[in-house]
């Protein structure tokens, strides 16, 4: 989420201003704590949200994140 923090601001715009995310995980088990996180990332703002459960991600990576916003 720090990444995607970073990516936003770079592109002069906030996670206040994400319209809709999509969220790639290798095991659906992942998803408690993947919501937990994404719900204190964005607080009381509830962009438009996709979860895709996947296979083996590139690098070994447990989640991915495609987020759309506006600037």
């Amino acid at each position: 989420m720090a990444n995607l923090d970073a990516v936003l601001i770079a592109a002069g715009s906030s996670r206040e201003k994400v319209l809709k995310v999509t969220v790639y995980v290798s095991d659906v088990g992942h998803w408690p704590k993947v919501n937990a996180v994404y719900g204190e990332f964005f607080g009381s703002h509830r962009p438009a949200r996709t979860v895709v459960p996947v296979g083996k991600l590139h690098y070994g990576y447990e989640i991915e994140l495609d987020a759309l916003a506006a600037v």
